[in-house]
């Protein structure tokens, strides 16, 4: 699984990476400047519940969150923390994740909303999504004081025909780490990164 960095964040599957180890990895990686980070969307998202100085705004630029968000910005922003880049609307999200039968924790959840965008037919027209958590909650963004709310997932996607379904954005979570990198290391993917870690690792000749 090959992610695309977020400004100075990259997420890295060990797991698609035969013959690297992740300690000795980490090791390699924190010699040439790079720092590991939290990798955990719920644990971002949970800094935000209910705080009064973020703002809803939907349709605004993503680069404003946290100060502002909507449903999607705030997803864009929570998987930017751990090095994920993910498109900016909730329908790209759903096309753009793997599709699962159920929501599972971490993935994301859609339903209709004020706006709904479509890719062939408005009869499955995606307006609106949320972070499903290891405990069976949602966390996502509402038009309120204080935007960003927890709900249980049944009420989230309790109302009939309104649910769109779920993706999963990380593949191997139990594998992947987020680390970010000084800001004169060129790194755009994952690959990048495992380069870098095979050109140390590698026995000069």
């Amino acid at each position: 699984m090959i992610y695309q960095a977020v400004g100075d964040r990259i997420a890295v599957d060990f797991s698609t990476w035969p013959g690297i180890d992740a300690e000795r990895a980490c090791s390699t990686l924190q010699k040439q400047g790079f720092h590991r980070e939290i990798f955990d969307p719920e644990w971002y998202a949970q800094g935000l519940i209910g705080r009064r100085n973020v703002f809803y705004a939907c349709g605004l630029h993503s680069k404003n969150a946290p100060k502002a968000v909507d449903c999607s910005s705030l997803m864009k922003y929570l998987f930017g923390l751990c090095g994920i880049w993910i498109p900016r609307r909730a329908v790209q999200q759903k096309a753009f994740g793997i599709k699962l039968d159920r929501p599972e924790p971490w993935s994301l959840v859609f339903k209709t909303g004020a706006c709904n965008l479509y890719e062939d037919s408005p009869k499955y027209g995606v307006g609106h999504v949320g972070l499903v958590t290891d405990h069976g909650t949602v966390i996502h963004a509402v038009d309120r004081p204080t935007p960003v709310v927890e709900v249980p997932l049944r009420e989230f996607i309790a109302r009939r025909g309104e649910y769109r379904g779920a993706a999963r954005i990380i593949r191997h979570p139990e594998a992947t780490y987020t680390f970010s990198f000084p800001p004169e290391l060129e790194i755009e993917t994952s690959d990048d990164v495992r380069w870098r870690i095979l050109k140390d690792l590698t026995p000069t000749p």
